[in-house]
């Protein structure tokens, strides 16, 4: 790597400009505190409620995607900081290990969509059951598979 008037060079790729590095560095941090707060939120409601909160298969799905949630939350606030700091990156300080942990739990995030899917078939569920008045609950039998 060649480093030319503060941007890195490489043969054949476009560097990135110093404020655009910030950018990539920081504005994830700023979107990832917010979801992080309120993903604790829900799943320290959960918690302190638990006998409330335990009995319902909406609040069990919204507290196993907060879950999820905070995990990648905080993998994305950490943003730079896990990248090698071999590597031209702006902030970075971490080692290949590091790197390495914060892609394993980033992907972990694929859940959140399925926890998502899961909320959107559990009120569908709900809703046709109000509309038919069945006694036995479809929701309750396919909870074990979302």
């Amino acid at each position: 790597r060649r480093v030319f008037e503060g941007k890195a060079q490489y043969p054949g790729k476009m560097a990135l400009t110093l404020p655009q590095q910030r950018a990539l560095a920081i504005l994830p941090k700023l979107s990832a505190l917010p979801s992080f707060l309120g993903s604790l939120y829900i799943v320290f409601d959960f918690c302190w409620n638990h006998k409330k909160f335990r009995s319902s298969t909406y609040r069990r799905l919204m507290a196993s995607m907060s879950i999820v949630d905070m995990a990648t939350s905080f993998c994305y606030f950490l943003s730079t900081w896990p990248v090698p700091s071999s590597s031209p990156t702006l902030w970075a300080s971490g080692t290949d290990a590091t790197c390495r942990a914060q892609a394993f739990v980033i992907q972990f995030g694929i859940a959140i969509p399925f926890y998502n899917l899961s909320l959107a078939l559990y009120y569908y569920l709900v809703a046709r059951e109000k509309k038919v008045r069945r006694k036995s609950s479809a929701a309750r039998r396919l909870e074990p598979y979302m």
